[in-house]
Parts: structure tokens; C-alpha cells; sequence
């Protein structure tokens, strides 16, 4: 789109969080002009990507106890 409306950055980090253990931490910054009228699709978007990341969390859970 148009850098300087509504412009984003998005990441994903995998970090060592002891033996065998990891920590997933996944971020989002918004900035420019349109954020504040754009904040429920910030919302919605919050919600659908703390969905993946449950389904996320399942998944490699279910991986790790199956070996």
C-alpha cells in the first residue's frame, strides 16, 4: 500500500528458554496516520494472530509429546 497511512512491522522470535525449552514471542507495531481510525482492524487482527499462536502452541506440543 502507501508507506506512511498505515504502515506495520511484524516478527517472530524463537528464543532459548532453558533446556529443552523454547519461547515463542510474536510482535506487531503499528504507526502512521491511519492507526487510530483503523483500530478495530488492529483488534481483529490481535485476536486471529492470539488464535495462531495457540494453535500454534498445540501443535508443537502435541509434536514434542508424541517424540
Amino acid at each position: 500500500m502507501v508507506r506512511g497511512l498505515f504502515d506495520g512491522e511484524h516478527s517472530f522470535r524463537i528464543e532459548v528458554a532453558g533446556e529443552g525449552r523454547v519461547r515463542f514471542v510474536h510482535s506487531e507495531r503499528f504507526s502512521d496516520v491511519l492507526v487510530p481510525l483503523l483500530g478495530w482492524l488492529i483488534t481483529a487482527m490481535g485476536r486471529d494472530f492470539a488464535a495462531m499462536n495457540r494453535a500454534l502452541k498445540a501443535r508443537v506440543e502435541a509434536a514434542a509429546s508424541a517424540g
